[in-house]
């Protein structure tokens, strides 16, 4: 989590010394990160495609 924060994935401001994140931050970063899979999960189905190496 330390590293997703740091790369400004996700929002987050700080409280004393502890991270604070928002509701809606976080949920904005779970939804880019199924866009994320869903895309690698076509790529993949389409090379195999092309492969001829799907059933």
């Amino acid at each position: 989590m330390p590293k997703i924060m740091g790369d400004g994935k996700l929002g987050c401001r700080k409280v004393d010394s502890h991270p604070c994140i928002s509701v809606e931050s976080l949920e904005a970063y779970k939804e880019w990160e199924r866009a994320q899979m869903s895309s690698g999960l076509e790529e993949t189905s389409r090379r195999q495609n092309e492969l001829g190496l799907a059933e």
